[in-house]
């Protein structure tokens, strides 16, 4: 098995970056969600809901750079690693994506009997929709201090590795291919 060039090393520490980044955004997203006591059904929910999925699961979705796989999505327990896989189908099925055979439209009629018990009036349209309960963010947020300290100790470990030389000032991170 062949090493990876200083490019294809370049374009992971990159990817691993900005998955940090990521990860920390919503971390930041779970902190606030507690700090101002959100309840689902408050008007700010789903808002939450969807930012909170949306960047913890963008670092394991497709995109130019290519998508955390592996060790980063193995956390040691059961529990964590089968959060993980939920947050991820919860955001390809319902957050980033409509897909029709997760999210079911259904019509009612009026005189139709609603999920509520209640009795339509008039004709209707309802999606399915799937969100994360409060309580879920708990879990969310051991996830992300999981993955930020292995993402900072691999950034770390390779920022001196590719960099060597020292440099007085920032520079991009840039690659060729």
């Amino acid at each position: 098995m062949t090493s990876p060039t200083r490019e294809q090393r370049k374009r992971t520490l990159c990817r691993l970056v900005l998955a940090r980044a990521d990860i920390e955004a919503t971390l930041r997203l779970c902190d606030l969600a507690d700090r101002i006591g959100v309840k689902q059904g408050d008007d700010i929910y789903f808002a939450l809901h969807y930012a909170v999925v949306g960047s913890y699961a963008r670092p394991f979705s497709g995109n130019d750079l290519g998508d955390l796989k592996g060790k980063w999505c193995k956390f040691g327990e059961p529990r964590l690693d089968e959060a993980h896989k939920y947050l991820v189908d919860v955001r390809n099925k319902y957050v980033a994506h409509s897909d029709a055979s997760a999210r079911p439209v259904t019509i009612h009629t009026p005189g139709a009997r609603l999920a509520d018990g209640t009795f339509a009036t008039s004709y209707g349209v309802q999606a399915v929709n799937v969100a994360l309960t409060v309580e879920s963010y708990k879990v969310v947020r051991e996830l992300c201090l999981s993955l930020q300290g292995r993402l900072s100790a691999a950034i770390d470990d390779e920022v001196p590795r590719l960099f060597p030389h020292y440099v007085a000032a920032p520079f991009p991170l840039t690659w060729t291919s």
